[in-house]
């Protein structure tokens, strides 16, 4: 679980390390190596190495030092490969092949096997805007598709079609269901496909979906706010510029939940966390 606070700490530009009785942070920049400032996305392979994607290339962080690697790499004897810049999206955790990390890069799927440090192009039509694990596999949306690419076989299958028109943002699925957050609100596909699909706020952008231990939904969009959905009732969180009984900024980046089952949460301004217990939310200050 720490390493999941880590992670959204990272996300937010300006977090590095966590003690969870204290709160310390520690910033890593330009300064320290990074590619760039704007990290849009993290995960961690399984020697424990951090990874961050930038706008301008993959970052690799072992403690130490900070590793990057943007446009055209070498890749052994393979010879130069197009790895992109933009990094939306990484995932390296709780697969079946966990000596590789999965990444998205200029709309294209990625994979870097961490033992031969070698890349390759796992899809060649582009267009990919989402991904996540599931049951060993990944999940990943190209333009109206949902794809399940096997990692055992290496082969990719059409999971589920969407409508023609849909735009998807952001893939995350629990143990019943898949959700897919769109430019249009979210579609609710349950896999036993035991009820009919669900749609929820047409019309808004959603940017992050989250789904904390207790189960209830936390939606970020990626310009109106915040929305938590609790035994189906969607609440829309307000906005506060201090952040005591709401949120400070309305775009909302990335959730986590710690061992005490608070929620984290990522801004365009900063990090805030709601307390469980207290039923409130506070701003933390970085110093």
């Amino acid at each position: 679980m720490m390493r999941k606070l880590f992670f959204i700490l990272f996300i937010l530009l300006i977090l590095t390390t966590i003690k969870s009785n204290a709160q310390y942070f520690q910033n890593l920049s330009v300064g320290n190596g990074l590619s760039q400032p704007s990290v849009m996305a993290i995960g961690q392979d399984t020697l424990g190495r951090m990874w961050f994607g930038t706008r301008e290339g993959l970052n690799v962080y072992d403690g130490g030092k900070i590793k990057y690697y943007k446009g055209e790499v070498d890749n052994g004897k393979d010879g130069k490969l197009w790895i992109g810049n933009s990094i939306s999206s990484i995932v390296s955790e709780n697969l079946v092949d966990g000596n590789k990390v999965y990444f998205i890069s200029d709309f294209f799927l990625y994979a870097y096997d961490v033992q031969t440090e070698l890349f390759c192009k796992i899809d060649n039509r582009g267009k990919v805007t989402a991904m996540t694990a599931y049951k060993g596999n990944i999940l990943y949306a190209q333009r109206n598709n949902i794809f399940l690419y096997d990692l055992k076989t290496h082969k990719k299958s059409i999971y589920k079609i969407l409508p023609e028109s849909t735009s998807v943002n952001v893939i995350e699925v629990d143990r019943d269901n898949m959700y897919v957050g769109t430019t249009d609100g979210i579609i609710i596909s349950p896999f036993g496909a035991l009820w009919e699909e669900q749609y929820l706020l047409p019309g808004e952008d959603i940017y992050r979906i989250y789904e904390d231990s207790k189960h209830n939904l936390w939606i970020g969009t990626r310009m109106n706010g915040l929305y938590r959905r609790v035994n189906d009732r969607i609440e829309k969180i307000p906005l506060c510029p201090n952040g005591i009984n709401g949120i400070i900024d309305p775009q909302i980046r990335e959730f986590v939940e710690d061992d005490d089952g608070n929620i984290w949460f990522g801004t365009f301004m900063g990090l805030q966390k709601y307390d469980i217990k207290n039923h409130t939310y506070a701003a933390v200050n970085i110093p």
